[in-house]
């Protein structure tokens, strides 16, 4: 079985989260610039991390782990509180984007959608939005966080307005396949 160590976002204030591949599949958010010989290890149980993100103030880490979302509060490199799980997708998680305001968290899947997870409490449902195309590599906020983009295996991106998000996405075609 081959490992893989995929390193997906820095944040603001200069934290490194990283997979480390190890049987036990851990997470480990890591001070910068200064790497410790042995960072803090956040265990994420069952199942394999694919996705990372840090959110906007770098005080919770997201972890697409098998088709659930695990959200950490941290304090430095330390979690302060067991994780919460969010459960939705029917299949693996590839990619997880927070909104420019902290305030939601975009999960892109192989089951060929995309959930909009909303953080302020207001809900436990996410919002699913589906262009039915293919699994979902990549998400991403526009700066402003009014759209939502999203990188398809079928080598299309599709976007979304958010103030309209239950309208068809507009489809950019002819970015190849993947």
């Amino acid at each position: 079985m081959r490992s893989h160590l995929f390193v997906r976002q820095f944040t603001s204030i200069g934290r490194l989260a990283s997979l480390l591949p190890s049987p036990a599949a851990t997470i480990a958010p890591s001070a910068m610039p200064t790497f410790t010989p042995t960072p803090e290890v956040i265990p994420i149980y069952r199942g394999s991390g694919l996705s990372l993100a840090f959110s906007p103030d770098g005080r919770t880490l997201a972890a697409g782990v098998g088709n659930d979302v695990r959200l950490w509060r941290l304090a430095g490199t330390s979690a302060v509180a067991a994780p919460i799980a969010l459960a939705g997708h029917d299949d693996f998680i590839w990619s997880l984007a927070f909104s420019p305001d902290g305030q939601m968290l975009a999960s892109g899947s192989n089951d060929q959608t995309v959930r909009l997870w909303r953080l302020d409490g207001s809900t436990t449902d996410p919002e699913v939005l589906s262009g039915r195309g293919a699994a979902v590599m990549s998400v991403a906020f526009s700066p402003d966080g009014q759209m939502l983009a999203s990188g398809s295996s079928d080598g299309r991106i599709r976007l979304w307005r958010l103030d309209r998000a239950a309208a068809a996405p507009t489809i950019l075609a002819g970015n190849g396949s993947y």
